[in-house]
């Protein structure tokens, strides 16, 4: 079917889906939630030859799932924010995600879009790619030789640009869970209170194991050109004994700031997302360290 210029086809299944994106090439895109394609078609950003709706797909790859060990939480990547928000198992097990999905945009949103269109879309500015950066997270792909797997630290290549191979698409992500004491946090500093893209996000995760940090992961949005975790900070903190002296937190933080390599735009400068890097990872830590309820430590803020 033609519309406005370009072929809207409705694929039955992922293999079809797969067949389509061989097909048409680089013009073809997946309209999942439409939350950003819908905008970057009125804004005349892209235009497509070719539309695939995956409204027909969704059933089969929108789901929240504990795997038979125990061991590791499926997510579909149709799966909705709200979903994941709403998700007993997500609040239970990784609340930092559910921290992150809620912070995306409104209700009418988050009831639409998609965890693996955040992904896909490879936005640096994208809330859940810190948190499931920090969670250790894997992509699950499918294309036309069968499907494999890519730590999300290894999805992202650019604004706007992932490396899925041509045919490829994320069937779903996977959670690994050890099984220990974690706790997880995820801030996000906006100009307004809702409603608006993060100028930084940052996502920390701290395991326990015997009174020590046995595992630390940081993550930041809109601090690089893609999503990214601070690797030097994270060594900081691994394997330190609690509770943490005020110089090791100031130590991570100052290593924190120095993984990040945030643009100056018009909303602002690289100089100011540094010095709110720094305020919000010692923040986010903080509330990770902390012995009161950290559950609804994320969120956006507006200081």
């Amino acid at each position: 079917m033609i519309l406005d210029n370009f072929e809207y086809i409705e694929p039955e299944t992922l293999k079809e889906v797969t067949e389509v994106l061989l097909s048409y090439g680089p013009e073809v895109y997946v309209l999942a939630g439409g939350t950003d394609l819908v905008v970057k078609m009125h804004r005349g950003t892209v235009k497509p030859s070719c539309i695939i709706d995956l409204k027909h797909v969704m059933p089969v790859l929108r789901y929240i799932e504990l795997d038979s060990s125990q061991e590791l939480i499926r997510i579909g990547s149709l799966t909705t924010f709200n979903d994941l928000v709403t998700s007993k198992l997500i609040r239970e097990k990784v609340p930092v995600l559910a921290q992150a999905a809620g912070c995306v945009g409104s209700r009418q949103i988050r009831s639409r879009g998609t965890l693996g269109g955040n992904l896909c879309s490879a936005l640096p500015s994208a809330d859940t790619p810190p948190a499931l950066l920090v969670l250790g997270a894997r992509a699950v792909l499918a294309g036309k030789d069968g499907e494999r797997i890519l730590p999300l630290n290894s999805f992202f290549k650019s604004p706007g640009q992932t490396n899925l191979f041509p045919g490829e698409v994320l069937k779903e992500v996977e959670i690994p869970l050890t099984g220990r004491e974690n706790r997880g946090c995820y801030l996000k500093h906006t100009k307004r209170r809702a409603l608006d893209l993060a100028l930084v996000g940052v996502a920390a995760f701290l395991e326990f194991n015997n009174n020590t940090i046995s595992e630390c992961r940081i993550a930041f949005a809109t601090a690089a050109p893609t999503p990214v975790r601070a690797y030097e900070a994270e060594d900081v903190l691994r394997n330190k004994p609690l509770p943490l002296e005020k110089e090791v937190i100031a130590s991570a933080v100052s290593a924190a700031r120095s993984c990040a390599r945030p643009r100056t735009s018009r909303r602002a400068t690289a100089e100011y997302r540094l010095d709110m890097i720094e305020v919000l990872t010692r923040r986010a830590l903080n509330n990770c360290l902390s012995t009161d309820d950290y559950n609804n430590c994320g969120g956006a803020r507006n200081e």
